[in-house]
């Protein structure tokens, strides 16, 4: 028994490693010349990223290199970079887990990784509504229609109790016509009617806003539309308000569409 162990002793760990489909100690170990693509990189919390290691030149076979992190609670190493055969550059995939500082090693190379927490910012600006309809600057009369969209869970829709209004120039708030669900994303999409006699004449701004249950509330950038009446609108064929000279070669006669 003495003897065996010996032998086994004396056997090469590269040919253990072969043996057991492994790749070899030196590769795991990662290549001193390995470098990172850059010296800092920022990433947002609660991800996945691929970080971008080098060699300063093509591998001869598959490489696979080592990667610490010097806090897995900031940031922590999913899947190792492999350096294929003929291939200079490889990649690391990444998770972060919280926000703060860490280091990332490969070999003698490092990358110092901050993480922020930018997904609040994203959720806020996805629970903000946004006026579709009409356009800015359109001139309005009468009874219209004004449109909106937000972004929302569609299988879910909106958080019960949650409102969407149209907030008028004088402070009083209008509930949506019409409600249409999330059918080519995830927004919902909601119809207001407006008079023109609850609007100043000129320039209007309008907001949309959602009221959540806890009491916040999420507004729109505001849309300005022009406001008169229906005496200020021209009507017929647009050519018919021109001042200049029609060119002959048009005739008398109507133009000829299709």
């Amino acid at each position: 028994m003495h003897r065996r162990f010996e032998l086994w002793r004396a056997v090469p760990a590269a040919l253990c490693a072969a043996a057991l489909g492994l790749p070899s100690l030196r590769a795991v170990e990662g290549d001193a010349h390995a470098v990172f693509a850059t010296a800092a990189t920022m990433l947002s919390a609660h991800e996945t990223a691929m970080i971008a290691l080098r060699l300063p030149g093509p591998a001869t076979e598959e490489r696979p290199a080592t990667l610490t992190s010097s806090d897995p609670k900031i940031v922590e190493i999913v899947r190792l970079p492999v350096f294929l055969a003929g291939r200079d550059l490889a990649f690391a995939r990444v998770r972060t887990r919280a926000p703060g500082t860490a280091e990332l090693r490969s070999g003698a190379a490092a990358l110092r990784v901050t993480v922020t927490d930018r997904s609040g910012a994203a959720r806020a600006e996805r629970r903000r509504p946004v006026l579709t309809a009409p356009a800015e600057g359109a001139f309005v009369t009468g009874t219209f229609a004004v449109a909106a969209e937000l972004a929302a869970d569609p299988l879910r829709g909106l958080p019960e109790n949650a409102r969407v209004e149209l907030v008028l120039p004088s402070g009083k708030s209008l509930t949506p016509v019409e409600e249409i669900p999330a059918v080519d994303g995830p927004y919902r999409r909601f119809r207001f009617a407006v008079e023109r006699a609850q609007l100043p004449a000129g320039i209007a701004p309008l907001l949309a806003r959602v009221v959540y249950p806890d009491g916040t509330r999420s507004d729109s950038e505001p849309l300005l539309l022009r406001v008169g009446d229906a005496a200020a609108v021209g009507t017929g064929e647009c050519e018919a308000h021109l001042t200049v000279e029609r060119p002959q070669q048009f005739g008398d006669a109507a133009p000829m569409v299709g």
